[in-house]
């Protein structure tokens, strides 16, 4: 399976993930990367050279754990790994679900699962509507000096207090 990012992203070169595209944030040692998860197939993670996300420390198997994505669904698969893999501090037995936000730890390196939000759709502000309120209230300010200045403005009513 081809890389599906380079491992060697730093984060001051951080990729940008696609809308509502899920994607990992994989931490070693003092270096991160970002990988763009695919909508539907496999990532492998191991010490592996063929491994999809290479482990760079010892405590990692060469092939240790599998997160498989059908649909956009992600879930994560130890691969009998020799230290096991934890999601959010519990130890993995068999598959998981993985949800934005989840925290996978394989030997020494921690995995965040992140998914990207959509992009809002529609113009934050409808320029057409904010104009129009404008121009209603420049309106009505007009208005009133108007009838301010004709003398027709109503006296101001005096506030009284109940006994």
């Amino acid at each position: 399976m081809p890389k599906i990012d380079d491992p060697t992203r730093t984060a001051d070169q951080p990729a940008a993930p696609d809308a509502g595209r899920a994607y990992l944030f994989v931490v070693q040692g003092t270096s991160s990367s970002m990988h763009l998860l695919p909508y539907n197939g496999a990532v492998m993670f191991g010490r592996d050279p063929k491994a999809d996300i290479r482990l760079l420390n010892t405590a990692a198997s060469r092939e240790h754990a599998r997160i498989v994505i059908a649909s956009g669904q992600a879930q994560i698969i130890d691969l009998e790994s020799r230290n096991g893999t934890c999601v959010n501090g519990a130890r993995l037995d068999g598959a998981r679900p993985l949800c934005s936000g989840d925290v996978v730890t394989l030997g020494d390196a921690v995995v965040v699962m992140r998914r990207a939000r959509p992009a809002k759709s529609g113009p934050i502000v409808d320029l057409p509507e904010i104009d129009l309120a404008a121009d209603r209230g420049r309106d009505r300010a007009l208005a009133a000096s108007r009838s301010a200045d004709d003398g027709d403005r109503r006296p101001a009513r005096r506030r009284t207090r109940a006994p």
